[in-house]
């Protein structure tokens, strides 16, 4: 039996589930911008947070644009749970855009 994955669809809730900074995500960080360890993280790294929605024509991934709001500094060894939704998708230069909440 062949089982068929369900394309993500407005209103989507994303399933909430654990995320660390952990060291290695931050050696891989740095080592990609040939940069020391400063002490803090890389906020940047919430991007790997939700990474689990793709359509099955999928292509690669087209970031249009990101918006965060922090309300403290991430820190590593802390367990954060990141949960969302599917808000709309839509046709753009010949790509679907998928346009996601993450918490």
């Amino acid at each position: 039996m062949t089982q068929t994955k369900r394309e993500p669809h407005v209103g989507q809730v994303i399933a909430a589930k654990p995320w660390t900074v952990t060291p290695e995500m931050l050696a891989n960080y740095r080592s990609g911008l040939d940069v020391q360890p400063s002490g803090h993280i890389p906020q940047m790294l919430a991007n790997a947070a939700e990474t689990t929605l793709l359509f099955s024509q999928q292509k690669g991934h087209l970031w249009l644009r990101q918006e965060w709001e922090f309300h403290q500094p991430l820190a590593a060894g802390i367990d954060y749970l990141v949960e969302g939704k599917v808000t709309d998708i839509y046709p753009r230069r010949d790509r679907t855009i998928l346009l996601t909440e993450t918490n």
